[in-house]
């Protein structure tokens, strides 16, 4: 079962099945896209997101040509990682393109709140190098 509480994780799951689903080889896809294997692998795992070198523009493009590649509607997955930006992404592209039911977003149950403990006044001690604890020398 794919992980569906990670909206990034989704998308690239549902991208990946689409591939798949259409008989999409990596090979057709590299050669369409002109983007490395390591960079297809990455993107199919939980489509860049979080990966500190891709500027919002350079994701868009990306998400652009991999839906050209495997030939769905690159407004329809545009829109999609706009969703999964905002962290609400539902398989809006899994519905549409693999005929699936659309599921709700799974929500982790909250933590409790741990409030700090309060210092005491003698957790603030620091001895001094000389081992003393007297300010006067």
């Amino acid at each position: 079962m794919e992980d569906t509480t990670d909206p990034s994780r989704r998308f690239a799951s549902d991208l990946r099945r689409i591939r798949l689903a259409r008989n999409i080889s990596l090979d057709e896809l590299r050669e369409f896209t002109l983007f490395s294997e390591t960079l297809i692998a990455a993107f199919e795992r939980n489509a860049l997101i979080d990966y500190p070198l891709f500027e919002p523009i350079h994701l868009r493009n990306t998400v652009r040509a991999y839906a050209l590649a495997i030939g769905i509607s690159a407004e329809d997955a545009l829109k999609a990682l706009e969703q999964v930006l905002a962290g609400d992404y539902r398989g809006s592209l899994a519905v549409k393109y693999l005929g699936e039911e659309a599921q709700p977003m799974e929500v982790p149950e909250p933590r409790e709140e741990v409030r700090p403990r309060r210092m005491r006044w003698f957790q603030t001690f620091r001895p001094r190098k000389n081992g003393y604890s007297s300010t006067t020398s």
